[in-house]
């Protein structure tokens, strides 16, 4: 049996409402010098502006943040969700993405991101959650430990929540924002790299040219859409969205694609948000129960070395993303677009009493 990590300590402390849109912390300072009068007056810019918001907001809601990728934080929508089913008031949360959190009903505002300001309220006595999965990474192997149960319910257990939890995040697009998503009629999006995530792994990244080879199959039968960063590989023959999308206009297009093709990461959890059938190329870096959504079609390569959870480092080859063809991602996909336009399943994991 898979020995359950020891739960990292549930730092309890709810947060603040929303500042007017013209007021937010001053910039932090990152270390005095002897008499750095500006370093003094942003200190006490600070301290005046924390005063100031504390009074005008006495009891403040749960307050969430995270420190780590795009992808992990969006994450951050399933947490709040299970704590507004059970009973939790809408929460604050501080994060420089808040645009993945407009129009949810389980956030009451946002801030942007002040290091200062958890530790702030943990000393005042307000809940603070960080929902933070990963344990030490191991420098010398290049790997964070695996994670012996989905990630989005070990967010949910760091922040106290037990009993069965949903694996699906949640982005709340308005109708205007939907109807711009179509931008082709048979639209099917598809990314080409990921390496402009920050952090940038290797071991996620599948080939180019393998899907090029997908676009170049199925581009009679269906329209592509490339979403993604202006430096990633271009696709011939789909429509060339690199770079050119905000965030929710590319989870827009997602919403009205019959299906999205791509590998572990943002765009994956977004597709999953508004019901977008998904191919995800896996490879074996992580086991899609880990990070992953049932109802995808997970192309994972059971090799005996995966899952390594290792980010760049590999003395394989990387054969388990080479085990991985432009023909299986092919038939995968005619399958996922038949799942277009359905409410797609949840999988749940029941977590146990704290």
């Amino acid at each position: 049996m898979t020995q359950r990590p020891v739960p990292l300590p549930v730092h309890q402390t709810p947060a603040l409402p929303m500042p007017p849109a013209d007021v937010s912390p001053p910039a932090p300072s990152v270390s005095p010098a002897p008499h750095d009068w500006a370093w003094l007056r942003r200190q006490a810019g600070f301290a005046l502006w924390s005063a100031g918001y504390l009074l005008r907001h006495r009891l403040p809601p749960p307050f969430y943040y995270y420190f780590g990728g795009i992808g992990d934080v969006f994450l951050m929508t399933a947490v709040l969700r299970e704590q507004a089913l059970r009973g939790h008031d809408p929460a604050l949360v501080m994060t420089d993405w808040g645009d993945l959190f407009a129009h949810n009903p389980d956030v009451r505002g946002l801030l942007p991101v002040e290091v200062r300001l958890p530790p702030l309220l943990q000393r005042l006595g307000r809940p603070v959650f960080h929902p933070y999965y990963a344990l030490a990474y191991d420098p010398v192997h290049d790997r964070h430990p695996a994670p012996p149960y989905p990630i989005i319910a070990r967010m949910c257990e760091v922040c106290g929540i037990s009993g069965p939890v949903g694996i699906r995040p949640y982005l709340f697009l308005t109708d205007q924002e939907k109807q711009g998503g179509l931008r082709v009629p048979r639209q099917v999006a598809i990314m080409s790299s990921g390496m402009s995530a920050q952090p940038p792994f290797l071991n996620k990244q599948w080939f180019p040219d393998r899907y090029q080879a997908v676009v170049t199959a199925l581009k009679s039968t269906y329209d592509f859409v490339q979403l993604g960063s202006p430096s990633d590989p271009l696709l011939e023959g789909a429509l060339d969205l690199r770079g050119r999308t905000t965030r929710r206009e590319s989870a827009a297009i997602l919403s009205r694609s019959l299906a999205f093709v791509g590998q572990v990461g943002f765009l994956m959890h977004v597709a999953r948000a508004v019901e977008c059938p998904s191919v995800i190329i896996y490879g074996g870096r992580e086991h899609p129960s880990q990070s992953g959504y049932a109802c995808n079609e997970n192309l994972y390569s059971p090799v005996p070395c995966a899952p390594c959870w290792q980010q760049n480092r590999c003395d394989y080859g990387r054969m388990c993303l080479d085990n991985i063809t432009a023909p299986q991602v092919i038939d995968a996909l005619r399958r996922q677009v038949a799942l277009a336009g359905t409410t797609l399943p949840t999988e749940t994991y029941t977590l146990p009493p704290a």
